[in-house]
């Protein structure tokens, strides 16, 4: 039945799983996994401007990770 469908067709429905996967990461990942670290670092941290930017850091740098696991090159088609 989908061998005969074209992967364009598939296109806009793997956008939408991706760009869902990139709002929870950036929403509900940061609620649940990084803000106790910000609270910790704001509690107990000598200088907090520094540790504040290294969990910045952190958050980005997974954030374009998954962005680049989850999104094909320009040069290969996902498809």
């Amino acid at each position: 039945m989908f061998r005969n469908m074209d992967c364009r067709q598939l296109k806009p429905a793997f956008d939408l799983v991706v760009t869902l996967i990139l709002w929870t990461y950036f929403t509900a990942g940061f609620v649940l996994f990084f803000s106790p670290f910000y609270l910790a670092a704001f509690l107990f941290s000598r200088n907090r401007e520094r540790s504040f930017q290294c969990l910045n850091h952190r958050f980005y740098k997974g954030f374009f990770k998954l962005l680049r696991i989850l999104t094909p090159s320009r040069q290969k088609p996902f498809f």
